[in-house]
């Protein structure tokens, strides 16, 4: 059972007093502890989302059988939770969080800070590669501060330099102590300004698209049959070379020359499915024989695919190549590829369905990508027979690897989330947003549209006329005035020009 705040979603609730109602046994003189499903009501995800999440019990036995789990998206990574405070006083604060490898470095390191003064602990549940030890709970003691009636507000920052990204707290736990004068003390709570406002819409920052690939729309008509010369009116600008190549698989050596391994490939979109063109340099190709099995991804000659679209939105697919009379690679979901040899190595092309991986794709998408080139040299000697070259990756887990941003003929992208998890009625909404800017003249984000998300209509839009910079990547904050915003589910989409 999963219990969601939804990223792009716009959960219009009631005051937040009914939030802060749920602490329990308030001004008693122990330990007062909140699980996942009473901090869900205090829970704020700035850049990400956070939900309530029932694991498998054959995978994970809890207390409380649930958790509340953090995961970043976009902007500045923080989980925050507004916990109630029963009196002024020192308080040692704790949670019990998930450690270990869930799936391969997907828990982050965090720091914490209570009402903005940072606490003396930090946390790393990224365990590392495997499945040994088992993922399982630890206790973690953030440390002692002054804390103050009625609610500290306790933040939980993302390290964005560590691997991994996801946080999984099961309880969290306030513990009254003596007073100590070495203690972090928060500070007095100020009265909040009268009317202390964002702009509508601004640029925080710009950076290069260096780890960011466009993936243009093209609607024709589209089957694989590796004739590359169909790819002239869009061109293949995405090199896997000795130049560019970011990490290589365990045991591969360095490339000889860009004969003995190399890529050069294009990708497209429509609304069914990605479209990908490779043509691949390889000096010696190895063979297959009809009616043989196929071994992993890794054991055969080929182009492996990666893709992330979020939890549950995974798919890993190897485009391996196939001997003249053999044919190519059974491959889930209606993902087909065709790989035809020529002088100096093959080409191959491939449509992998939306679908495959449970994506329903919208002009605008960011998708996480890792593409691997694979050589096997039976006549190598052992050290140089396999190569594996890893290309638009950190390494590590999805929040690490590339990305690839679904465009349309205007030439850039964006998408937006909310800066808090909910919003009230008669208040102004908050967001941060990202827009890549691939065209070299820049663009204008026109307008902000905020689309009722079970109908699709929209509910309200906001003139902007925001010029972006060009071939960058543009952080953007801002806030919308809805006092007549009816109570819902909403979306916020850009409209850009």
């Amino acid at each position: 059972m999963i219990l969601a705040r939804p990223r792009l979603a716009v959960c219009c609730v009631g005051a937040l007093a009914l939030a802060l109602s749920v602490a329990a046994r308030a001004g008693a003189p122990g330990r007062t502890e909140w699980t996942a499903e009473k901090l869900l009501p205090l829970a704020d995800a700035h850049g990400g989302s956070v939900a309530v999440v029932q694991p498998p019990e054959d995978r994970l036995k809890l207390a409380t059988g649930k958790l509340l789990v953090f995961k970043p998206a976009i902007g500045s990574e923080v989980l925050s939770l507004r916990v109630p405070v029963p009196r002024d006083g020192c308080y040692r604060i704790t949670t019990r969080l998930v450690f270990g490898p869930w799936r391969d470095g997907r828990y982050g390191m965090y720091r914490a800070k209570a009402d903005g003064v940072a606490l003396e602990g930090y946390y790393h549940g990224w365990y590392g590669r495997g499945t040994s030890p088992a993922y399982r709970m630890r206790t973690k003691n953030w440390g002692t501060a002054f804390l103050r009636a009625p609610f500290v507000e306790l933040s939980f920052h993302l390290e964005p330099k560590q691997a991994g990204g996801l946080l999984a707290i099961e309880a969290l736990g306030l513990e009254p102590v003596a007073d100590d004068a070495k203690a972090p003390r928060v500070p007095e709570r100020p009265a909040p300004p009268p009317d202390a406002r964002w702009p509508v819409c601004a640029v925080d920052a710009a950076q290069p698209l260096d780890w960011v690939l466009p993936v243009p729309w093209d609607n024709r008509a589209f089957r694989p049959d590796a004739n590359l010369a169909d790819w002239a009116h869009v061109g293949m600008p995405h090199v896997i070379d000795a130049k560019t190549i970011v990490g290589r698989g365990y045991g591969a050596p360095p490339p000889e020359s860009n004969r003995d391994l190399s890529v050069t490939a294009g990708l497209t979109w429509d609304a069914t499915g990605l479209r990908i063109a490779a043509s691949m340099w390889d000096n010696e190709l190895a063979a297959t024989k009809p009616g043989g099995k196929w071994s992993s991804f890794w054991s055969h000659d080929g182009l492996v695919v990666l893709l992330h679209a979020g939890e549950g939105k995974e798919l890993t697919v190897g485009l391996n190549y196939y001997s003249p009379g053999t044919g190519p690679r059974p491959l889930p979901g209606g993902v087909a590829y065709v790989a035809k040899p020529r002088e100096g190595g093959y080409d191959l092309e491939a449509v992998i369905p939306f679908a495959a991986f449970r994506h329903t794709a919208r002009p605008g998408d960011r998708l996480r990508m890792m593409l691997i080139a694979v050589d096997i040299d039976p006549s190598q000697p052992g050290g140089r027979r396999f190569q594996q070259y890893l290309w638009h990756t950190r390494m590590g887990d999805s929040l690490r690897w590339g990305e690839i941003r679904l465009v349309g003929p205007e030439g850039c992208g964006g998408d937006l989330t909310l800066e808090r998890g909910r919003h009230v009625p008669g208040q102004r909404l908050r967001y941060l947003g990202l827009v890549d800017v691939f065209a070299r003249a820049g663009r204008t984000l026109d307008a902000i549209e905020v689309v009722d998300a079970a109908t699709g209509a929209v509910a309200s839009r906001a003139a902007v006329g925001l010029k972006l910079p060009a071939q960058r990547r543009a952080r953007l904050r801002g806030e919308l005035d809805l006092p007549q915003l009816p109570a819902g589910r909403y979306e916020l989409r850009p409209v850009l020009k």
